[in-house]
């Protein structure tokens, strides 16, 4: 993959009234800010390092993004289509399972996803043995699709295999309608190579496609929503300061994006099978929205800077971007029951 191929999907979720955007710099494997880039759309507005609108009608919107150097010649291009639900219409009750690491784990952006839909008076509540209710989720900090797939440690797997009905029936859940599958920033981690994220793609996707279908064994009216992992902090110091020299942002985005264009490529037209995506990637502002430290210039200067602080956990205002689009994600779906 070259640095300027954009990973979008063909389709984003949106609603009336409320802001959706596109980080240019979350669709490459490079840095947006070595290229010129055009979004051309009747809806919404181009700014510098994002496409953003707040629909004020319901219906199918094209947009077009293109990657250009600095010559003018273009690199790139790509469609999609934002899907926009009318914020009044209602949906249908759900019982959500939210399965995911520490992104899940922490807890916020399931409970801002229950403050939206109490907002909506929409029927929604949450499934899971992690968290406390009504906030409950599956998130576990540092797994894996594998860890979840066939550790014993997980709590779908007995006698060696994965069972959701085991889950189920060992955690007394009378009914699920939705899973949430929110993984692959610790599967996708850690290689130094190409060769080597693609080969733990092929193999976490075996899994995955294995996870699904024992859930829609177990119940085939259960929708799975399988949620596209959120790109790293914008800068490398974030990763100095997790990391030491261990990784860099730049590989670790790279393969993300790796992850995420085999999500698109093998599960992006899966919606009769019950399998949809929510490309939370594409909404975070990984400049303004990550967690950030204030620190001495150096040892000796006194002034202090703000620098990113963490390399993959947002700040508050990142979770809730997150919550917003898989807010969307979830009425879009509900839409089409």
């Amino acid at each position: 993959m070259k640095a300027y191929e954009l990973v979008l999907p063909p389709r984003i979720p949106a609603e009336t009234g409320s802001e959706i955007n596109i980080y240019f710099d979350n669709l490459i494997t490079g840095n947006a800010d070595r290229y010129d880039f055009a979004a051309v759309s009747e809806i919404g507005r181009h700014l510098n390092e994002r496409w953003t609108a707040v629909p004020d009608k319901p219906g199918d919107y094209k947009l077009r993004i293109e990657v250009y150097d600095d010559h003018g010649d273009r690199l790139s291009a790509a469609d999609t289509v934002i899907h926009v639900r009318d914020k009044q219409q209602s949906g249908h009750a759900k019982r959500i399972l939210f399965i995911g690491d520490s992104i899940t784990g922490a807890g916020r952006y399931t409970q801002e996803l229950l403050q939206l839909f109490a907002r909506d008076d929409m029927p929604y509540s949450l499934a899971g043995s992690r968290g406390s209710y009504p906030n409950v989720h599956e998130g576990r900090g540092g797994w894996t699709v594998s860890k979840f797939f066939i550790d014993q440690e997980s709590p779908f797997v007995t006698d060696g295999a994965f069972s959701f009905k085991h889950y189920i029936n060992t955690h007394n859940i009378d009914r699920v309608t939705d899973v949430g599958v929110f993984l692959g920033i610790n599967d996708i981690f850690h290689p130094t190579a190409d060769h080597e994220a693609e080969s733990i793609i092929d193999r976490h996707f075996a899994m995955l496609e294995a996870m699904f279908e024992d859930i829609r064994r177990f119940d085939s009216g259960i929708h799975i929503h399988l949620i596209m992992p959120i790109p790293p902090s914008r800068f490398q110091d974030s990763f100095g300061y997790n990391y030491g020299a261990g990784q860099t942002r730049k590989r670790f985005k790279r393969n993300l994006l790796l992850w995420n264009a085999a999500i698109l490529k093998r599960f992006s037209q899966r919606a009769g099978e019950g399998i949809t995506l929510i490309p939370a990637y594409v909404n975070l502002d990984t400049v303004h929205n990550m967690e950030t430290a204030e620190e001495a210039v150096n040892s000796r200067n006194s002034s202090t800077v703000i620098r990113q602080s963490n390399g993959v956990h947002p700040a508050e205002a990142g979770y809730l971007q997150i919550a917003d689009i898989i807010y969307y994600g979830l009425k879009n779906q509900a839409e089409r029951i």
